[in-house]
């Protein structure tokens, strides 16, 4: 209905426009124009008497043939000629209204047109006025010129009379031209009259039509009006019995649920039974509704608003048919028979995370991430897979509050994870962002459970000798006696020196720490001290180094 009052204002408004725009022409009076109908309706009965005479007695077959043509032209002029002046004098403008149609033969496509016709109706009525206007204007147009046609005929007629020769003796043939001139003349003075009428009929009509229309505000107030007085107030009731009813069976199933022996979890998971009275509900609860709304449109008699939901529904159903297999894929869901299964894990949107429950909005539960919660639409789960959950599985590479080393060389302790991002504090203070799928991508390396740094030793060719026994045990209690004097033994868990390789070049030595996690936060500080005690050893035992001590990149423990 709001798109029948804009469509209807959205007309109004123009024609109004162009209404002031055709001058100030006084309107004709009722009386007037009967009186030019009564004229106009005597000449064409003149006319009409004439032709028919013509029709019984012509001189030939072929006059008498084009008299009757011209009988039943000028007795349908006069049929409408009277009709209007029937419209004018009792303002009713009455049109044949004859039911058409075979009530034993159902067609559908006429059922369906049926139904829509209440929308055409309104849609119709609504912009009737308009374009009766616009009508009655162009008639009024084509009458007009035709009445300037007939005018200019009878001018012309008028013409040729007086330049015949006015003698007291005219030959046979002027009176003969004369005679015949003034049948013409006759006749396009009758046409004259006829159009006159015709000009002032419709005048009187468009007269009519402009002083009884409404301005644009009256209009819209009274759209507005009669739309909540009607169908705004059929759609208020439609609306609160299909909201009503929803509302209603979901309060009822809550508290059904509460109470139901069927809705209780075995093993965290929901039983079948319980599963197909969820699925007969979410049936019911639709279907009940919508026949609620539909049964108070019935009820009002709102003939117009229930064909358009039939139609909806009968859109529906039909375009139900390639829906069909996906509400099975989600009806399969429900019933925990499908892909995606309660209580199993299942990669989303790149994270892990647990099938808490399974409803038209399923819960998913990631314990590792702060507020690690999501309820998924159920049709996006239909692409998906699930698998059985492993005991003290993990869900997050981390937790909040461990120290993690990224593959781009971040180090710095995690301080919030969530499903969208995750804060790390460096050294120093400062806080950095990863969104969480780019953390993980970064194939973070968790300190928090400890590490191992390892660092290599070139020694020169030389201590070829040496170099597989004593020295890697000579370096390995003197490094363990560095930490032990540093206060930091009890970071450091084990430390040993073994015999690397040996190369044209040189001879290498690896030096392997390991460290607990509460030393994560001094991680490079360590690689940088194993580094600088294994140099200072060196150097003291006036080992010949081949080239320089290369550390490795760590390996965690």
């Amino acid at each position: 209905m709001c798109s029948v009052l804009v469509a209807w204002l959205a007309l109004a408004i123009p024609t109004e426009i162009s209404a002031q725009t055709q001058g100030n022409a006084k309107p004709t009076s009722a009386l007037q124009t009967l009186r030019t109908l009564v004229d106009s309706m005597a000449a064409l009965r003149t006319q009409l008497e004439t032709q028919t005479k013509l029709a019984a007695n012509g001189e030939n077959d072929a006059v008498k043939d084009a008299a009757k043509k011209e009988a039943a032209a000028i007795q349908a002029r006069l049929a409408q000629a009277e009709r209007d002046f029937e419209a004018i004098a009792t303002g009713v403008d009455t049109r044949d209204a004859q039911p058409t149609g075979d009530l034993t033969k159902f067609d559908v496509v006429a059922e369906l047109t049926e139904m829509v016709q209440p929308l055409m109706r309104e849609v119709k009525a609504a912009t009737e006025q308009p374009r009766l206007i616009e009508q009655l204007r162009a008639e009024l147009n084509a009458h007009q010129r035709r009445l300037g046609e007939v005018q200019s005929a009878v001018i012309n007629v008028e013409k040729a009379i007086a330049e015949l020769p006015n003698s007291k003796a005219p030959s046979s043939t002027d009176t003969s031209v004369r005679k015949a001139l003034l049948t013409t003349l006759e006749k396009w003075r009758y046409s004259e009259k006829e159009a006159k009428a015709s000009v002032e009929v419709v005048n009187h009509r468009l007269d009519e039509l402009l002083s009884k229309r409404k301005s644009v505000w009256e209009l819209a107030s009274h759209a507005t009006q009669t739309f909540f007085l009607t169908r705004g107030r059929n759609i208020l009731f439609a609306l609160l019995a299909l909201l009503g009813t929803m509302f209603a069976w979901r309060w009822a199933y809550r508290w059904v649920e509460r109470f139901s022996p069927w809705h209780k979890k075995v093993e965290g998971r929901m039983p079948f039974a319980a599963r197909m009275i969820d699925v007969i509900y979410h049936t019911l609860s639709v279907v009940l509704a919508t026949a609620a709304a539909l049964t108070v449109l019935y009820s009002t008699g709102d003939w117009l608003l229930l064909g358009l939901c039939l139609i909806a529904l009968v859109g529906i159903v039909l375009g139900a048919r390639t829906a069909v297999p996906k509400y099975y894929r989600q009806a399969r869901l429900l019933l925990n028979f499908g892909e995606v299964r309660e209580g199993e894990r299942i990669i989303h949107q790149g994270l892990p995370w647990l099938v808490k429950s399974l409803n038209m909005f399923t819960e998913l539960h990631n314990p590792s991430l702060r507020n690690g919660r999501l309820r998924v639409p159920l049709d996006q789960l239909t692409a998906t897979t699930s698998r059985p959950l492993e005991k003290d599985e993990s869900w997050f590479p981390s937790k909040e509050g461990d120290w993690l080393l990224l593959q781009d060389g971040t180090l710095g302790k995690t301080v919030s994870q969530s499903p969208e991002f995750v804060h790390l504090v460096l050294l120093g203070g400062a806080n950095k962002a990863y969104p969480t799928l780019n953390f993980l991508a970064q194939n973070p390396q968790n300190l928090s459970g400890g590490f191992r740094i390892n660092a290599i030793i070139r020694l020169d060719h030389i201590h070829r000798a040496e170099v597989t026994r004593t020295i890697p045990e000579l370096l390995t209690e003197r490094l363990t006696a560095i930490y032990a004097a540093e206060l930091q033994s009890k970071n450091l868990k084990s430390i040993i020196t073994e015999f690397r390789a040996s190369t044209t070049v040189a001879l290498e030595l690896e030096i392997i720490a390991d460290f607990s996690g509460d030393a994560a936060s001094r991680y490079e500080h360590h690689r940088r001290d194993l580094h600088r005690h294994a140099l200072d050893i060196c150097n003291s035992q006036e080992w010949k180094l081949a080239s320089q001590i290369i550390p490795l990149a760590p390996i965690g423990g």
